[in-house]
């Protein structure tokens, strides 16, 4: 069986701020000038938070590993075609494997490549379950390990020096990739992405030996 795991890194998608909920002010804020100030603030977190919400975020870099090498690649610019091309390039990737193995895919990574590639017409090559308490084709590591509670403490880098006595991460975290990004440190990205789909893979690898 062709098995490999995925991740992505995601910034946001600045031409879709008007398709943001309307901010409402703390209701115990009477000062006219004060309510402006908290709607800016709750306003920019707002925007902030963006990459984190499938409608609202760009892959910018996917990687994914096959137990033997790792790969990636990269949007090339900030454009509809460009983040079409690369989805229509994941999916001819991801149509080459039979097993899909991610960390928090089920709640993030599909979720996210779905909405996507539905807001491009791109046309998935293939079905990745999201199926709860199920294992068929898409293995997330972290819903086994947390018995399928989301909210399960447990990030990738705990796991990592947890199970393979060593870090998942570099100088690069996620919540740093759109800096890295707005800087054009795509390769620093690359990498970052590169060594969480190997570290899940490893991962996977020894959990199926037990929970499997």
């Amino acid at each position: 069986m062709k098995i490999c795991s995925w991740d992505f890194e995601t910034i946001k998608d600045s031409s879709r701020v008007n398709f943001l909920p309307e901010i409402k002010p703390d209701k115990r804020i009477v000062i006219p000038a004060k309510i402006e100030a908290n709607i800016a603030k709750k306003k920019q977190e707002q925007i902030d938070k963006m990459a984190l919400n499938p409608a609202f975020a760009i892959p910018c870099v996917f990687g994914w590993h096959d137990g033997n090498k790792t790969h990636s690649l990269v949007l090339e610019e900030e454009t509809p075609k460009a983040e079409k091309d690369l989805l229509i390039k994941i999916w001819k990737e991801l149509k080459k494997y039979e097993q899909f193995v991610t960390f928090n895919g089920m709640s993030y990574d599909v979720p996210v490549l779905l909405m996507r590639s539905m807001i491009h017409h791109v046309q998935p090559t293939v079905k990745i379950s999201r199926k709860r308490y199920s294992n068929s084709n898409h293995c997330d590591v972290r819903m086994v390990f947390g018995d399928w509670d989301k909210f399960a403490v447990g990030k990738l880098p705990y796991f990592s020096m947890l199970l393979l006595g060593k870090s998942s991460k570099d100088e690069l975290s996620g919540d740093q990739v759109q800096e890295y990004w707005n800087m054009n440190l795509k390769d620093d990205i690359a990498k970052y992405c590169e060594a969480d789909c190997q570290v899940t893979f490893e991962l996977y690898d020894l959990l199926s030996k037990y929970y499997l």
